[in-house]
Formats: C-alpha cells, structure tokens, sequence
C-alpha cells in the first residue's frame, strides 16, 4: 500500500504526527458515545437501533397503530348506519309495494263509479303521496350505493393496506435492527483493535507494527463506512418505499 510505503519511509517524528492525525480522524467518525457522569466508567457505545429517525421509533409505529384503529371503528359505524338506512329503504319500498295495488284500485275505482269531482282532489293526493314515498326509497338506495363505492370501500382498503405496510415494517425493522446491530458491534471489536495497536505503535516504532496500525484502521474506518451507509440506505430509501402507499 502506498499508505504503508509513505508511513514507513518517514522519521519518528513524522510517523507518530500522520498517526496522531489518522487516530482523531477515525474518533470523529466513530460511533455515537456517551459517557457516564463521572467520566470515569468506560464509554458505551449506543446501539444503531437508536440513531434511527425518530417517525420509525416504535411509539410512532403504536401511534399508527392507534390510528388505524380508530379509522376501523369510524368505518364500522358508517357502515352500520349505511346497513340502517338501506333496511329503511327496503322497508320503504315494501309499504309502496303493499299499497300498489291499491293505488290501482282506487284509479279503477274513479274511471268505473260516478264520484263527485270533489273527491278528485284526495285521488291525486294519494297518488303524489304514494309516488313520493318511492321517489324517497330510491334516493335512499342511490346514496346507500354511492356511500358503500366511495366511503366504506375505500376506507377498509386503506386501514388493511396499511396495517400489512405495519407488519410488514415491524419483522424488517427487527431484522434490520439486528443486521445493524452486528455491524455496531464488528465496528466496536475493530476499534478497539485499532486503538489497541495505535497504543503499541506509539511505544514501538517497528515497521510489523506500523503495517499492522494501518491494517487495523483501515479494517476499522472500512467497516465504519460500510454500516454506516448500511443505516443510511436504510433509513433513505428501505422504510420510505416500505411505507409508501400504493
């Protein structure tokens, strides 16, 4: 490596300069840390599952959760009162049909007999009456269909998409948080590697332990890289397409 050639080629004071550098570059990339109070007990690293976006939090996801189930109960009482009125519309059109034929009858009734004009009136009254009960019975049907197309269907399709999206998410955040969760580690058991080695390196200047600093951060910083672009096409592109409504 041109790295390794460069660093062996250079005096002390040069070599223990370019790895002082290359050991503050590799703590500022490092993952998030906290340490205790007292800032005497070792620093912990927090867990990658933590550094997540705080909407894909599992709160948010019972938040959804809670949602849904409202919805579900908002769909299940619009579809009861649409079941109410579509009974009043039967029952409607059942007392039209019952008084049809009297309608009939009575229209017989005043082509066959002799009547006074005067009852004319209380005919045709009638036969608005019945006339607008159906009209009634009709409509009720029209907006019993039209409710039942754009209302309820719609909104059952919706509560159900969205609690597969919600299933869906939950198993691949559990084996993505674990995926993540083994590169924290990896990245952890290289840093320590690489501190470890810088240690010795600062004690001994031998060319074995400079290769071997320079593998180790370079194993280290790698690793680093790879997880964290894992976490970021995770977090980027994964859960957005997961959660996209289609």
């Amino acid at each position: 490596m041109n790295l390794q050639r460069l660093s062996i080629n250079v005096g002390r004071k040069s070599i223990i300069s370019f790895f002082d550098i290359l050991h503050k570059r590799s703590q500022s990339t490092a993952v998030t840390t906290y340490k205790s109070q007292d800032n005497r007990q070792p620093m912990n690293t927090v867990g990658f599952q933590f550094l997540s976006h705080k909407n894909y939090y599992p709160l948010m996801i019972d938040f959804i959760t809670h949602q849904l189930d409202l919805i579900e109960k908002f769909v299940s009482v619009i579809e009861q009162v649409t079941d109410a009125r579509q009974s009043y519309s039967i029952a409607i059109k059942n007392v039209c049909q019952s008084f049809k034929e009297s309608v009939e009858k009575v229209e017989s009734i005043k082509k066959d007999s002799d009547t006074n004009n005067n009852n004319e009136i209380l005919y045709n009254f009638w036969h608005v009456f019945i006339e607008k009960f159906q009209n009634e019975a009709e409509l009720h049907e029209n907006v019993i269909q039209e409710t039942k197309a754009k209302v309820v269907t719609p909104l059952q399709c919706i509560v159900k998409h969205r609690r597969q999206q919600i299933s869906r998410l939950k198993a691949f955040r559990t084996s993505t948080d674990y995926t993540l969760k083994e590169c924290a580690e990896k990245v952890n058991e290289l840093q320590s590697n690489y501190a470890e080695m810088y240690r010795i390196h600062r004690e001994i200047i031998q060319t074995k332990a400079i290769k071997d600093l320079l593998n180790a951060h370079n194993s280290y910083v790698l690793q680093l890289h790879m997880t964290n672009a894992m976490k970021a096409y995770y977090h980027n592109v994964v859960l957005p397409q997961l959660m996209q409504v289609s």
